[in-house]
C-alpha cells in the first residue's frame, strides 16, 4: 500500500506527469490507427513514459 501511495505522490511532480501523459497519448493514437499496435505495446509504452519522467526528475534533483 505504501508503494502505491508513493507512485501516486510522484504523479504530483509535473515532469513525471508530463512524460506519462505524452506516452499515453502517443500509445492511444498508435493503438487506434495502427492495427498491429496492441494493448500490450500501449502498456509498455506507458511504463516507458513513466520511467522517462522518473529519470528526468532524478537528474533534476541530482543537479540541484
Amino acid at each position: 500500500m505504501d508503494a502505491l501511495l508513493e507512485i501516486l505522490g510522484l504523479l504530483l511532480i509535473w515532469r513525471v506527469t508530463l512524460a506519462l501523459v505524452l506516452a499515453v497519448s502517443c500509445a492511444f493514437g498508435l493503438a487506434t490507427h495502427v492495427e498491429s499496435f496492441t494493448a500490450g505495446y500501449a502498456v509498455l509504452m506507458s511504463f516507458a513514459g513513466l520511467l522517462a519522467g522518473l529519470v528526468w526528475e532524478g537528474q533534476r534533483e541530482e543537479g540541484s
